[in-house]
Parts: C-alpha cells; structure tokens; sequence
C-alpha cells in the first residue's frame, strides 16, 4: 500500500494491524528490544556506508544510519534535550545503551555522569567530581 499521502499515525496503523493473526509477528512485538542479531546484521549487509533509513522498532519510527559499519538510531526523546552531545545511539539486541557524539565517537561514561548532573553546562571540575562519584559508586558493587 502506497504510504506516502498517509499521516504517522495511519502508517503505524498499518505495521501493525494485522498482528492478530500472526502469532509469530505478536511474539517478536512483545520481545523486549523487536530485534535479533540476524536483523542486526541483516541491515547493515543491505545498507550502504551513511545511508539514511527508517526502522520500526517498539512501536516507533527512528531514523537509522550506518556509520564506520554500525548502525545507529538518531536519538530524539526529549529527555535528552539538555544533553546536545548525545546524536546517535548504537542498535544492538542486548540492550546495553552505547551513546554516540556527532562525530560518530562513543560518548565515554564520564561525560555521561557529568551530562547527568549538569546538562550541557559542565567544566572540568564538573567532569572530575562525576569522576570521584563513579570511582565511589564501583567501590560500593
């Protein structure tokens, strides 16, 4: 069916309307992360370096990307607003959250912290107290 005149709403209508008859598309919707390490490697077998795509994962749309051979979904909740260092995120199956900079460089966990505690507004100091609070928090696990 020719989306193109179709609003958000009346696509994500169609993914999935018929997921009552499928008992195999009603499983892998009601798996956690809606996608495998064959997807994984499925799409970027059949994307092309920086191609631009659309994927539908946990009843979202995201824009997805292929950089230096990762995918990576561009980030747009608003709960990173304040956080304009964080673009992309890293696809994967397991869950674990591997943020990117706009640079295509993962964002190490200590700017992560400091980001947590001030927003974009951070110095240094900032960085090198998330620094300690990290180190605190790994002696308390």
């Amino acid at each position: 069916e020719d989306i193109r005149n179709k609003s958000y709403n009346q696509i994500q209508d169609l993914a999935v309307s018929d997921v009552a008859s499928s008992p195999a598309a009603a499983s892998f919707l009601n798996y956690p992360s809606q996608i495998t390490e064959l997807g994984i490697h499925r799409l970027k077998a059949v994307m092309s370096e920086g191609e631009v795509g659309i994927l539908f994962r946990n009843n979202h749309f995201s824009t997805v990307t292929k950089i230096d051979g990762e995918l990576l979904v561009l980030v747009t909740d608003e709960g990173y607003g304040d956080k304009s260092l964080i673009v992309f995120e890293m696809l994967s199956v397991s869950g674990d959250t591997i943020y990117i900079d706009g640079n295509a460089k993962e964002v190490e966990a200590i700017v992560l912290a400091a980001m947590d505690a001030y927003g974009d507004q951070f110095s240094r100091a900032d960085i090198l107290r998330a620094q300690e609070k990290l180190g605190e928090q790994a002696t308390l696990n």
